[in-house]
């Protein structure tokens, strides 16, 4: 997680082909991505 804080990406393999990336939010989306408690979703 250091270094995907950092910036480097990631490619997640399920039996060998890819299946999702793994990359760090921009500062300025984090904060838009906070799970909301369920009565307010």
């Amino acid at each position: 997680m250091q270094k995907i804080k950092k910036g480097e990406r990631y490619i997640v393999t399920y039996r060998g082909k890819p299946v999702a990336l793994v990359l760090p939010f921009p500062n300025e989306q984090a904060e838009d991505m906070v799970p909301r408690a369920y009565q307010e979703a």
